[in-house]
């Protein structure tokens, strides 16, 4: 006899593809929203930066991937650090170069070959653009070019997912962890070279943060001499 009180589940819904083109232009539209939300998480910033910077010598070089409109990467260089930014949009590069008065250029991070390593590389806000599968390369890339410490950071959600959303007029591609996801990213990630500290932060739009530092037990070499170079596009 069949039981009539189950019903069948539907299938999953597929992931949209990721493409980069189309999350670049979500990016241009959003730069006016970034823009008006500047002063309203200015204090938020400091405080991950009062965390996040502590310890680093003074004038040591520093690359934010994916810099936004470049409020944190002034702040950055306001401390003393060698700056540059990088970022894929060219609408948030250009306002970039004019919030933090560093050089800023647009460099696809993933397709991009970098020739040298900085002191922080700093990434907030940047690996939920990216499919999960590719989370990891992500990590490990920004691993490789760090010769001290990688910062990067993301929100905690209650539920996995990922795909196409709407975010404030625009349509970008955005991974949400949960917290146990999280934990479980930063263990594979560090492995015995780095060691790692976390910090959850809420912010004034009510979003939770988790925020993470990985430091290398053995730094790779003394800081650089002369000035950071910026990559080329």
């Amino acid at each position: 006899m069949t039981d009539r009180s189950t019903k069948p589940v539907p299938p999953a819904k597929a992931v949209e593809e990721y493409s980069k083109a189309r999350q670049v232009n979500a990016y241009n539209q959003l730069v006016l929203v970034y823009e008006a939300r500047h002063e309203l998480l200015q204090p938020v910033r400091r405080t991950v930066l009062d965390w996040a910077l502590n310890g680093l010598p003074l004038e040591a070089t520093a690359l934010e991937v994916g810099c936004g409109c470049g409020a944190s990467l002034a702040l950055i260089a306001q401390r003393g650090f060698r700056a540059v930014g990088i970022d894929f949009s060219p609408g948030m590069v250009v306002t970039a170069q004019e919030h933090s008065g560093c050089p800023v250029t647009c460099v696809d991070f993933i397709a991009h070959t970098f020739t040298e390593q900085y002191d922080l590389i700093f990434a907030q806000a940047f690996i939920h653009l990216f499919p999960k599968s590719e989370v990891s390369g992500v990590l490990r890339k920004l691993q490789s070019l760090a010769r001290r410490r990688v910062f990067f950071s993301t929100t905690i959600n209650e539920c996995s997912r990922e795909g196409w959303e709407e975010k404030d007029g625009a349509v970008r591609y955005r991974s949400r962890y949960t917290r146990r996801e999280l934990h479980e990213l930063i263990i594979t990630t560090a492995g015995s070279e780095w060691s790692t500290d976390s910090l959850e932060l809420a912010d004034p739009l009510n979003k939770l943060w988790l925020d993470v530092i990985l430091t290398r037990t053995n730094p790779l070499d003394h800081i650089a001499d002369s000035a950071p170079s910026i990559p080329l596009s």
